[in-house]
This record gives structure tokens, sequence and C-alpha cells, in this order.
């Protein structure tokens, strides 16, 4: 057995108790040009990060944020039941930020989602989505103005456009078969 033999590199997890930014304040790690809110639990590979997360992608209900190939910060989550499986993206799209799901047509303005969900007021909307961040507020406004041009105000008209959006239920199995044979039954004397 040779001692002190290279045998090649291993990546160390960011923020890891072996990371060299694990324990850093927050002016030490902006002068190291590493943001302080990022919370490490990725590797980078010859400057690409590499994020393990098959598990974290297979469970079901999380949310899970990342940035798709156009480069906008998108959310997901798979959902299940016993009986299906969906899932929902909130996305960018033409300056709005739209709520994606495979049960719609289209995509569905997200302050719509809200709407329906019992959150009417467009400032109440304003402040859970962007908080006091004025840069958020900018970019969520054409989104409240859009909205506000379909005239949708209430719940109702929001479940109202939601509904119509609605893909029609796929078919079970039993009605894939095609119609049942009917036989009208007459004076027939089942004695």
């Amino acid at each position: 057995m040779r001692k002190d033999q290279f045998i090649g590199m291993i990546p160390i997890m960011l923020k890891s108790n072996k990371c060299v930014l694990t324990g850093k304040s927050e002016e030490k790690l902006a002068e190291m040009r590493e943001c302080p809110l990022d919370p490490g639990g990725y590797f980078i590979v010859k400057g690409t990060e590499k994020v393990i997360l098959v598990q974290e992608q297979m469970s079901k209900n999380r949310i899970i944020v990342e940035v798709d190939s156009k480069g906008f910060t998108q959310a997901s989550v798979t959902s299940s039941t016993t009986e299906r499986k969906t899932q929902s993206y909130v996305v960018m799209k033409k300056g709005q930020i739209v709520l994606r799901h495979n049960t719609f047509k289209d995509d569905i303005p997200v302050v719509i989602a809200l709407k329906a969900m019992g959150i009417t007021a467009d400032k109440e909307i304003a402040q859970l989505v962007t908080g006091t961040d004025v840069a958020l507020l900018n970019v969520f406004a054409p989104s409240l103005e859009a909205v506000a041009k379909l005239n949708i105000h209430t719940s109702e008209q929001a479940l109202e456009f939601i509904g119509k959006l609605c893909k029609p239920p796929k078919q079970s199995d039993s009605s894939k078969r095609g119609p049942k044979l009917r036989v009208p039954v007459r004076d027939v004397d089942l004695h």
C-alpha cells in the first residue's frame, strides 16, 4: 500500500465543513465575490455548477426554484395523488408571471390564480408577492395590469376564467370501449 499517492481530485460541496466558504462573515464572502445568501449544497466542477437533485426532484409537493434554458427563474411543483400526477410551473412569459399546469389549455396569469384563491385586492397581492422590494414590484406590475385589463376583480370572475381554460377530463377506461348496447325490455315475463 502506497501513502501520499495522488489518485485524483474530488469536488467539495460548497458550504460543507471542508469548504473555504464555511464560517466566513457576510463581508468576507462579499470580498471573495460570493453571495452571502447562497446556502451552498452543490458542487462546482470545471467552472460549472453541478447539483444533485435526483431525490429532491422526485419528492412530491416541494417547490423547486431553478433557472430555465432562457435564463429566467422558474418555480415548479410536482404533485401526485393515487389517481394522477400533475406539474405546476410559475414562469415569466411575455413580461408577465404566469401559472402553467398540465390541466390548462393555456397559461394563466398568476394574479388570476391568486384571486381565485380569495386574495382579490391588488395591493395585497403585490405585497404578498413582492414585499417591499420596489425592483420586484416593477417586474410584477405588468402581471397586475394585464388582469385589470381583463376586468377580473373577484374570486368568482377568476374561477370562471380558469374554468374556461381547463381541458376536458380524460375518458375513463370503460368509456374508451365505446357505448354499451342497450336493449329495451318489453313485456317480458320473468316468472
